[in-house]
């Protein structure tokens, strides 16, 4: 079964992600299942909070189905 819960909070890994973002480029790969779509969330979010209106971004996936995810 699938959890859908949203999460509310990052985790220690995801924290040190969002950390980095500001002072570089960053690759975040690697296998399923260690929070790399939350994380992005959490950064579109915190990039739209940073910039208010001014702020605009393009996520794009390998998928549709990955893009419905981030939906």
């Amino acid at each position: 079964m699938i959890d859908l819960t949203v999460p509310t909070e990052a985790t220690p890994w995801q924290q040190k992600v969002l950390a980095f973002r500001g002072h570089c480029h960053i690759f975040n790969g690697g296998p399923r299942g260690n929070g790399k779509s939350v994380v992005l969330c959490f950064d579109a979010l915190d990039h739209c909070r940073q910039w208010g209106a001014l702020a605009s971004g393009l996520i794009c996936r390998e998928s549709h189905a990955g893009l419905q995810e981030i939906m």
